[in-house]
């Protein structure tokens, strides 16, 4: 067979294993470092056993001798990027141990990074419990690992570094997903202006809602969505790229919800809390946060909110006519009697309140309609009913409806 058509066989030993076999070979390590190795391997062993359980239970020895190997192939693997030569050199200059030691501490630091983007000093295990883990899994599970909590690191820090910018410290973010953190603060930087220098502060419930309500009206310039505007001229270089990756998120996805007009803004605000930091306040931000919400609300109900107005608005939705608080008995009739001609739509009700009305009324909004539609319906689909003197009794004491002039 020719060069181009052989074929190289997997090598599954530890690369420990494949280092030492290459040593002895090429005349890198001789037969003394050799005995110095399995001299130095069963005190390796008895010492990792006696950490990990006990030294005179067979079982705990066995897995012993595969942590070690584990450590060792770990440390010379990384050390020497995979140079069987130069992983060689270093097991005949070097006693065994130390090798086993050096995988360890490199465990110990990989611990040490953080296991998510949570911005948060607590581990969910101890380092005794992750060396435990970690010491029988192999380099590849190692540096896979490593790659993913470097990249978190990284997260965290832009994310911290752009809280600062906004005047909030390290330390109030505990607890929280660095990527929120990261998107508020874009969503800040893509409401400043070209020429604003001061980040604005992380926004309360209350801000955040009046942001959205501000984005909406004045709209987004396609300049302050650009990479330029987001970084300006102050980003450090190794958060431009994670913050890149989470603005082309937001102009992508979040922009076309934000300036869409059939949504409203209680509806919007519901989606956007989910993925944004919002700064913990007192109750009087939860107050004001409601009483922007409501805008859309207070608009279609026109600030009326006892049940008599709010019946009627339901009354008209479920009868496919344009909403009001009250409505004249002509109107009435005329809604009844379409309801018996055409039938009712009793769900678009409920559709109405989940779009316009404020997250904490909703439920009971759905109730009041709920209750009023189980006795109403026999009223308004009461053929017999020719001359409507049952259903408009009905309508007059729970609606708002004004006698025709």
């Amino acid at each position: 067979m020719s060069d181009s058509n052989n074929i190289s066989l997997y090598d599954s030993r530890p690369f420990f294993e494949k280092a030492l076999h290459f040593g002895v070979q090429n005349d890198i390590i001789d037969p003394a470092k050799v005995r110095a190795i399995l001299d130095d391997a069963p005190k390796g062993m008895i010492q990792i056993a006696d950490f990990f359980g006990s030294q005179y239970l067979r079982p705990s020895v066995e897995i012993a001798l595969t942590r070690m190997v584990n450590l060792v192939s770990l440390y010379l693997e990384e050390k020497t990027a995979g140079d069987l030569g130069k992983a060689a050199q270093s097991l005949r200059d070097n006693s065994f141990l130390s090798h086993s030691r050096g995988g360890s501490e490199m465990l110990k630091k990989l611990f040490a990074l953080p296991e998510d983007t949570i911005i948060s000093s607590r581990k969910s295990a101890q380092v005794k419990e992750f060396l435990e883990k970690w010491s029988r899994l192999t380099p590849i599970a190692y540096r896979k690992e490593l790659r993913k909590r470097i990249a978190a690191q990284a997260e965290i820090a832009a994310a911290v570094w752009l809280a600062e910018q906004s005047g909030m410290a390290a330390d109030a973010l505990e607890d929280e997903s660095a990527e929120l953190v990261i998107r508020t603060a874009i969503l800040l930087r893509l409401n400043a202006s070209k020429n604003q220098r001061a980040a604005d502060p992380m926004p309360n419930a209350f801000e955040f809602a009046q942001l959205i309500d501000t984005l909406r009206i004045k709209g987004i310039k396609a300049e302050a969505r650009t990479p330029a505007h987001v970084m300006r001229n102050d980003m450090p270089e190794q958060y431009q790229r994670i913050v890149e990756r989470i603005r082309k998120k937001i102009i992508k996805t979040d922009l076309p919800e934000i300036l869409d007009p059939t949504t409203s803004l209680a509806e919007l605000l519901d989606k956007l809390k989910q993925k944004y930091f919002l700064r913990s306040d007192d109750a009087d931000d939860v107050s004001n946060f409601d009483a922007i919400v409501s805008k859309d609300w207070t608009r279609v109900t026109e600030g009326k909110s006892d049940s008599d107005s709010l019946l009627t608005l339901f009354l008209c939705l479920a009868g496919s006519t344009a909403p009001k608080t009250s409505i004249n008995e002509k109107k009435a009739r005329e809604i009844v009697r379409n309801m018996r001609k055409d039938g009712i739509n009793p769900a678009l009700v409920p559709a109405y309140i989940h779009q316009f009305a404020p997250h904490e009324m909703r439920e009971d909004l759905v109730a009041l309609w709920d209750d009023f539609f189980s006795e109403a319906e026999k009223y308004l689909l009461d053929d017999w009913d020719t001359k409507f003197v049952e259903v408009m009794s009905f309508l007059k004491d729970n609606c708002n409806i004004l006698k025709t002039p």
